[in-house]
């Protein structure tokens, strides 16, 4: 005979007792950096969380961006989730959100929930022994295809375009390589990708909002022979009436959303008409809860998700 669940004794196990972020980095030689059209990177940041429960039980999480910035949100955080159960963390957020409203979602206070939303549905399923994808409502494929995100500008003593697509070439059933200073560097990595990975892949090329809505349209138009398989952020994340120009008149899908923060922000970029892929990170999007809502308005919107990462 199956026992009831002890459903006070498990709400009181998920109750809050300490949340923790710890910063982390890996730093680049000299000369040794890569990166987009917008920078060259030196260093990789990120920042965990950690959450333990009344049960003793450690759930962890991980915060995209600068960890100096997150780390400024901790104190908020724990005045507002301390002694709280795990299962209201809904609840909790809307509650902080609404006497801060002021502070705003919109800023790295997002990354900061998003690693602690993380933390806290990896504490319940351990808690409750299921994987977190049972919790977010169970598992509709067994397997999903992946992309080598690679091809990056970089510099002396980093490896060139050619070498990085060499290492992963075969591999994969698709490749993304940055591009973005300009249509003659923009034709000649896509011709290098095509030579090297072969025609029969699928190649996606990043931007990372480096253009205006003209020149990402006269970049789409040269880069049509080479068959991308989307052109990723074409103009800047804030520049929604760039998106909106691009929406009539682009040649090939685009994807965006990965400096995006929370549904509402997806939600304006949807509206362009000109995104066909969102790529809401859940390092920086709000967490699981929020890249479901955001996952939700693509399929009412018919539009695909394609979830960034970073960390």
């Amino acid at each position: 005979m199956n026992q009831p669940l002890n459903q006070a004794g498990v709400v009181q196990d998920a109750r809050i007792e300490a949340i923790d972020m710890v910063p982390i980095g890996s730093f680049l030689p000299t000369d040794g950096g890569y990166g987009s059209a917008r920078e060259i990177g030196h260093a990789r940041m990120a920042t965990l969380v950690f959450v333990r429960l009344a049960s003793g039980i450690v759930g962890i999480g991980e915060c995209y961006g600068p960890p100096k910035t997150t780390l400024a949100y901790l104190d908020i955080l724990r005045d507002n989730y301390l002694g709280q159960s795990a299962f209201d963390h809904r609840a909790i957020w809307r509650r902080m959100t609404n006497v801060l409203y002021h502070v705003r979602a919109q800023s790295q206070l997002a990354a900061a929930i998003s690693g602690l939303d993380i933390a806290l549905h990896d504490g319940l399923g351990k808690l409750l022994g299921l994987p977190v994808y049972r919790l977010l409502g169970g598992e509709e494929q067994a397997s999903i295809q992946v992309y080598a995100s690679g091809g990056y500008f970089h510099e002396p003593k980093a490896l060139p375009l050619e070498a990085q697509l060499e290492r992963v070439a075969g591999e994969f059933e698709g490749y993304k390589i940055k591009i973005g200073r300009g249509l003659d560097s923009d034709i000649e990595r896509m011709r290098s990708a095509r030579r090297i990975l072969g025609d029969d892949v699928a190649i996606m090329a990043d931007i990372n909002g480096a253009y205006t809505a003209d020149i990402a349209l006269e970049s789409m138009a040269a880069l049509a022979p080479y068959r991308p398989y989307w052109i990723e952020e074409p103009v800047a994340p804030e520049d929604l009436p760039g998106f909106r120009r691009l929406a009539s008149r682009r040649s090939l899908r685009i994807a965006a959303g990965e400096a995006s923060v929370n549904a509402v922000e997806f939600r304006e970029l949807a509206a362009t008409g000109s995104v066909d892929v969102l790529m809401p990170d859940l390092n920086l999007c709000g967490g699981f809860v929020e890249a479901l809502r955001i996952a939700d308005m693509a399929h009412l919107n018919g539009l695909r998700v394609s979830p960034h990462v970073w960390g």
